[in-house]
């Protein structure tokens, strides 16, 4: 089947995929729960939620008795419901969803900060100054 998406002003709700954008967007997905789900992160709990139906439902075991498709097909089909399951525990209710964007804002911020200590030579300012008073290897 294809892609079927109702567009909304915010986001773009997958109502369907077929086994082969299913394959196509299986390994690309990571961890991130939004794109599992296929939201943008300025989606609405409402908009979290029925989502999570729309796949669940498209994808459940039970539907899919009557399809015809190959077993590798219904194992993808398996794993992305797993993935959809554990996206929606990562955000479906607000506190996890609010614990969720803390710690991924976070990680951002600490990646920002490593490319910069990168673009300036590697090592923080604390440190260099540390190894300027006690003469270590690199000190001018």
């Amino acid at each position: 089947g294809q892609v079927q998406a109702r567009s909304t002003r915010r986001h773009t709700l997958v109502s369907a995929m077929g086994p082969k954008q299913l394959r196509r967007r299986s390994g690309s997905l990571g961890d991130d729960p939004y794109a599992v789900l296929g939201l943008r992160p300025d989606a609405t709990q409402r908009d979290i939620t029925r989502s999570r139906h729309a796949l669940e439902k498209t994808m459940h075991p039970d539907r899919l008795v009557d399809k015809k498709i190959t077993d590798e097909q219904r194992d993808l089909m398996k794993e992305r419901l797993e993935a959809v399951r554990e996206a929606y525990a990562k955000i479906g209710t607000p506190e996890d969803r609010a614990r969720y964007d803390d710690a991924r804002a976070r990680a951002a911020s600490r990646a920002a900060a490593a490319q910069a200590r990168r673009e300036r030579g590697g090592r923080s300012g604390m440190y260099e100054r540390r190894r300027k008073q006690t003469g270590g290897e690199g000190a001018e």
